[in-house]
């Protein structure tokens, strides 16, 4: 029998075993690079919650809004209630009065929609705009007020 087409099948074999170690060494090393660079994030910094700064007491200064921002020093502090914004006396703030040079920390309540927080953070356009959630206190003298 004269075959053009002979085939060594030892050889064969051998060479498909070395093919699939080959290619499950190269998926072990591809999900190697992929767990290296995953990013780690320690399980406390996920669960953290959001908690509310402690701003100033009214007791500090009852005057006008910059001796407000010089007692706490020089810090500018803006509250928004009910669709205005209040400083530290309550009184409504005058944004174009802002010290650039100061930061301002804009407190805002808890359950105020993130537009709002857009829109108000654009109308006050403060290169050091600072915003934090209201606290209790506060929140129980903006709600008292008339």
């Amino acid at each position: 029998m004269n075959s053009t087409y002979s085939q060594d099948t030892s050889s064969q074999a051998m060479t498909e075993v070395a093919l699939g170690l080959s290619m499950a060494f190269f998926a072990i090393l591809i999900v190697a690079l992929l767990s290296t660079s995953a990013s780690h994030q320690p399980p406390e910094i996920q669960s953290q919650e959001i908690k509310p700064m402690t701003l100033p007491d009214t007791s500090l200064s009852l005057g006008s809004a910059t001796s407000n921002a010089k007692a706490t020093g020089d810090a500018q502090f803006i509250f928004y209630h009910d669709g205005k914004l209040l400083d530290q006396t309550l009184r409504e703030v005058v944004v174009e009065t802002l010290d650039p040079a100061s930061p301002v920390y804009l407190a805002v309540p808890p359950d105020l929609a993130l537009a709002n927080i857009i829109k108000t953070q654009q109308q006050i356009n403060h290169p050091k705009l600072f915003i934090t959630l209201i606290d209790h206190a506060w929140q129980i003298r903006l709600e008292q007020q008339p």
